[in-house]
């Protein structure tokens, strides 16, 4: 059972490595937006200061009809769209395991004289899914 529990820890752990290469990945897409906010600051940075062109440089340039607000929920709304495609292309998923289900399954297998006929036969554990097998 143990070792069910930490294939089932080495499935999670692959999710998230690959989501995290997957989101490295997107770091271009979404620096060109991050450059748009830079670059407002820079231009607060260098005003003088005042309430109408704070308001002119930060307020409006974030509120404004496609703004940088707009602008940044439409990138959000585009990945997260990008991050669903992605998982349903490569199926980061596959490799996790429902121990509610194969709990009794994997305990069937093993009995005080050791595994089962049924576990020893080594066809109950080849790949249903001939598309899903990994080399």
């Amino acid at each position: 059972m143990n070792y069910i529990i930490d294939m089932q820890k080495l499935g999670e752990g692959f999710n998230e490595g690959e989501m995290q290469l997957y989101a490295a990945g997107r770091y271009a897409d979404i620096k060109k937006e991050m450059i748009k906010w830079k670059r407002m600051m820079n231009w607060v940075a260098d005003s003088d200061m005042k309430m109408n062109t704070l308001l002119k440089l930060v307020m409006y340039k974030i509120f404004e009809k496609d703004g940088l607000m707009d602008g940044a929920m439409k990138m959000e709304e585009e990945e997260m769209k990008a991050l669903k495609t992605f998982m349903t292309d490569v199926k980061v998923w596959t490799m996790n395991y429902d121990l509610s289900n194969w709990e009794t399954k994997v305990r069937s297998w093993f009995n005080i004289r050791g595994v089962s006929d049924h576990a020893a036969d080594m066809k109950n554990f080849q790949s249903v899914d001939e598309k899903n097998v990994q080399i």
